[in-house]
């Protein structure tokens, strides 16, 4: 696949410019968040539903939305006199919740290289996303500085850890990442650039038991001459109330995470949220400035080759960090690919994209540019799959229903959007 093909495109419409001198920092006062109520379906035109009955992969799961908790929507990017804009196109969008699992990822990376804009303009040091970082996973353990996936220094630093965190979803570079901005930054970053819905409430992956993702650790940055920055611990006082929406109790049964069977529905109420709305207008806001609408993040020009880079490069092409896997792993982490590649060459379109899979949920959230035609479109798309009902048991028809699903999917609108024959 292509690769950094956009950057330019990127830099030149950066985001809104640093101010001359750092604000003061005011003191902590109890925040309340902005209202989680989901979105109203985007654009139900048919567009969408139209295309989900031309393979049978998709008519299937589009005969029982509800079951699957099927929502997509899609994005053409279209000419208007010299500009270009975006027509929507929505089926079910943001009808129920949905668990967002590492389709989330990406808005932890875009607070992480805001804070270290911000750390550098009220210390007046140079820091950036290649300083070393000393970071703690969880609040009380050993402060870590080496990382032997990073072929080029051998240490740990933001930029590398979100390379992993998009090329591969590595949790431990998540909850670092979440640690060195702090569970309130985190949100609050995200809710100025318009995404109201966005909750991010815990860490990620092997978290020990009742872990609180309000307290997060001390860190320090290590600049250049060894002069140390030192971010506190932190314990955000937002206040998150346990979401109240459509399909937050998902399953019949579940299990918790002593291991225990309950025999009930699991509550997702204090889990990680986003709506898809706000999840395709961050990857707007990150590959495609121009067309995006309200505030931009606060990223400069290498801040988006690298965001760029890491969300368009398959993981087995991946040198710095290197995975096995081969395609087998492009497909677990690029599901819409597979279809896309069906559709046209691989190696002649971009895709920039982020993927997520968890407890059931499958999520794929892609921008998708064909250089050759000058088109482009972004896909945005969730499916449920458990046969059993059983939440937290590892068993979901993940290769059996999504796969097929998102690999149909991804053909049929690549075919649709760059106007191309089947």
């Amino acid at each position: 696949m292509l690769i950094g093909g956009i950057t330019a495109a990127l830099a030149a419409c950066g985001g809104p410019p640093p101010p001359a001198r750092p604000a003061a920092r005011a003191p902590q006062a109890h925040v309340a968040a902005p209202e989680a109520a989901p979105q109203a379906p985007t654009l139900e035109d048919g567009l969408v539903a139209q295309l989900l009955q031309t393979k049978p992969e998709l008519s299937r799961v589009a005969a029982e939305p509800q079951r699957y908790r099927l929502q997509v929507l899609f994005a053409e990017v279209v000419k208007d006199g010299r500009k270009q804009r975006l027509v929507r196109h929505g089926f079910r969008v943001d009808a129920e919740y949905f668990y967002p699992a590492s389709a989330i990822k990406p808005a932890v990376a875009v607070a992480a290289l805001e804070s270290l804009h911000e750390l550098a303009r009220r210390s007046g040091k140079k820091i950036d996303f290649n300083t070393q970082l000393r970071a703690r996973e969880f609040p009380g353990t050993p402060l870590e500085e080496r990382d032997p996936t990073a072929k080029d220094t051998g240490r740990l630093s933001v930029g590398h850890e979100i390379r992993k965190l998009l090329l591969a979803s590595d949790n431990q570079s998540f909850n670092r990442l979440y640690g060195l901005v702090g569970q309130r930054a985190a949100n609050q970053r995200l809710w100025r650039l318009g995404l109201s819905s966005v909750r991010l409430r815990h860490r990620v992956g092997l978290v020990p038991p009742n872990d609180d993702g309000r307290v997060t650790p001390a860190n320090e940055l290590v600049l250049d001459g060894g002069e140390v920055v030192l971010v506190p611990e932190q314990k955000s006082d937002l206040a998150l109330e346990p979401l109240d929406l459509p399909g937050v109790l998902v399953g019949n049964v579940h299990y918790a995470s002593s291991g225990a069977r309950v025999d009930a529905p699991m509550s997702f109420a204090e889990k990680n949220r986003v709506s898809l709305a706000d999840l395709q207008d961050l990857l707007i806001k990150v590959t495609r400035p121009d067309l995006a609408e309200g505030p931009l993040p606060d990223l400069d020009a290498k801040d988006r080759e690298l965001l760029a880079n890491a969300l368009g490069t398959l993981p087995s092409l991946s040198r710095n960090p290197s995975y096995d896997g081969g395609s087998a792993l492009d497909e677990i982490h690029k599901p819409l690919l597979i279809g896309i590649a069906r559709a046209v060459p691989r190696e002649r379109v971009f895709v920039y994209s982020k993927a997520g899979r968890a407890y059931g949920f499958t999520v794929d959230n892609a921008y998708v540019l064909d250089p050759v035609t000058k088109r482009s479109f972004f896909l945005s798309a969730v499916l449920y799959t458990n046969d059993t009902g059983v939440v937290g048991d590892d068993k979901y028809p993940y290769v059996e229903v999504a796969a097929p699903f998102f690999a149909a999917l991804g053909e049929v609108f690549t075919r649709h959007a760059l106007q191309l024959k089947q």
